[in-house]
């Protein structure tokens, strides 16, 4: 279970993930970007995360580029970048 945790976050390490939201007129996006959209994204793209291990302060109102860490069990950590485009 350690080498898996280690795997996963070297395989997460510097990942970039796309996102493509609907963008207000005033350059908010309609829906914020939570840990859980961000989990289930990274499902998608083949990776078994939990949102509980997305660590984001606070969910993500607007397009760019995020820096954001995975922090996963056993004290592995991997940076990912979230990347939020206007869809």
């Amino acid at each position: 279970e350690i080498s898996v945790a280690g795997d996963l976050a070297a395989s997460l390490e510097g990942f970039e993930l796309v996102m493509q939201e609907k963008v207000s007129d005033g350059g908010v996006l309609y829906a914020a970007v939570t840990k859980k959209a961000i989990a289930d994204a990274l499902k998608k793209e083949g990776y078994k995360i939990d949102a509980d291990w997305i660590v984001l302060e606070h969910a993500l109102k607007e397009p760019g580029e995020y820096a954001v860490t995975v922090s996963l069990p056993h004290g592995f950590e991997a940076q990912i970048k979230v990347i939020i485009e206007e869809k």
